[in-house]
């Protein structure tokens, strides 16, 4: 487990995401599955993703945000990542934990 800032970010092993993953996007598609995972792992909220290339000049990173309590979506969210500068790929990933952390409320 790692603390950044007010969250505590537990790492879900590869095994266990395939584990409870019963087909491509299964887990982005089942909010009810995508929290009894978290739920395993005592979580609060779960972030399920995919990364989508619709061009080669930029991509996409699809986020929801799961209330595990609750079993339900709180949000969906994305970001465009453009180029491989690792400054705009930080960018980006800062964009959108600013976005979750508005949407967790924390």
């Amino acid at each position: 487990m790692q603390q950044i800032g007010d969250y505590e970010i537990v790492s879900i092993s590869p095994q266990a995401q395939k584990n409870a993953n019963a087909g491509v996007e299964y887990l982005l598609q089942h909010d009810d599955s995508s929290a009894d995972l978290g739920q395993k792992f005592n979580a609060e909220w779960i972030i399920v993703s995919k990364h989508r290339k619709p061009s080669f000049l930029y991509s996409h990173l699809i986020v929801h945000v799961i209330n595990v309590k609750k079993r339900q979506r709180i949000g969906n969210l994305m970001v465009e990542l453009k180029g491989t500068a690792e400054k705009v790929t930080q960018h980006s990933v800062g964009a959108l934990a600013k976005k979750i952390h508005i949407l967790t409320g924390k």
